[in-house]
């Protein structure tokens, strides 16, 4: 019985691992870097974001070699895409965290609504 219990928990994560190895694929084939970086941040921000009077902050500090590993890209390409957003005051950055300013944008951007 515990063995079955194993099996099915190591199935579970597998499965989870392989959609996101496919849903990064597939982003990377069909989508170009900002709505892929969009996408990522979007996620984020739903995941680990707490609204603050600035805006919505992902309270989880990566670097933008870590953003870049995330969704197929360089650092340099990272930086030139939050750089753009930033001076189009989309976002911010507070000591290493993303601060979003324009959460429904970025949505836009992304191709998704989340709720």
């Amino acid at each position: 019985r515990d063995s079955i219990l194993l099996f099915r928990n190591i199935q579970r994560v597998l499965a989870s691992r392989l959609k996101r190895v496919s849903e990064l694929v597939e982003d990377t084939l069909f989508l170009n870097l900002p709505v892929r970086l969009a996408k990522k941040i979007v996620n984020y921000a739903d995941t680990y974001g707490e609204q603050t009077p600035e805006g919505l902050r992902i309270m989880l500090k990566l670097s933008q070699e870590e953003w870049g590993d995330l969704v197929g890209a360089t650092r340099e390409s990272v930086n030139k895409q939050l750089r753009s957003w930033f001076d189009q005051g989309l976002i911010s950055t507070d000591h290493g965290y993303i601060l979003i300013h324009r959460f429904e944008e970025l949505e836009e951007l992304a191709g998704c609504m989340v709720s």
